[in-house]
């Protein structure tokens, strides 16, 4: 079997592995998908490890069949690699700072349209938004509708109607 071939299996394993480690990183951390770039994190993931771990598979490997390699393959990759692992190797590659301004900026839109606060001004809720330090929390705000933000407002806005009384006169 060709060498390029092999090459291409391993890392079409590796990517499984690296994709059900991202799902297990989206569960947990209730960070919206869409503001995560899945396909360029998982790619660039399986094509490091790819990188490093495939001449050593080749050196471990026996010269068998095909279907026998692919079992191999398999068997290594489930060796080396726990989901772990892979889960440690995508949060590196997570820009979470950038992921938590997105979501102030969805936060900050919200308010800034939903009635009674869209009379404030945006720097206030920018200032607000950004003493909300957990990802988790701050992706809950950004989803929530008119109602849920007075969950919101309560805890770090709670002068929000004296401010708009002061944007009135």
């Amino acid at each position: 079997m060709n060498e390029n071939k092999i090459r291409e299996d391993f890392r079409s394993v590796i990517l499984e592995k690296v994709e059900e480690a991202f799902e297990i990183i989206l569960d947990e951390s209730s960070v919206p998908e869409n503001l995560v770039p899945y396909e360029v994190i998982t790619f660039q993931v399986a094509d490091e490890q790819t990188d490093l771990s495939f001449a050593d598979f080749m050196d471990k490997a026996d010269d068998v069949s095909e279907n026998e390699i692919n079992d191999q393959v398999r068997g290594y990759v489930n060796e080396e690699f726990d989901s772990n692992f892979f889960v440690v190797k995508i949060e590196e590659k997570i820009d979470y700072d950038q992921i938590q301004e997105e979501l102030r900026e969805e936060l900050i839109l919200l308010l800034r349209n939903t009635e009674p606060y869209s009379g404030i001004p945006r720097e206030y809720w920018y200032n607000q938004a950004r003493r909300v330090q957990s990802t988790e929390e701050l992706a809950s705000y950004s989803k929530m509708d008119a109602d849920g933000l007075e969950m919101f407002t309560e805890k770090y806005a709670p002068d929000w109607e004296e401010i708009a009384k002061e944007n009135q006169d």
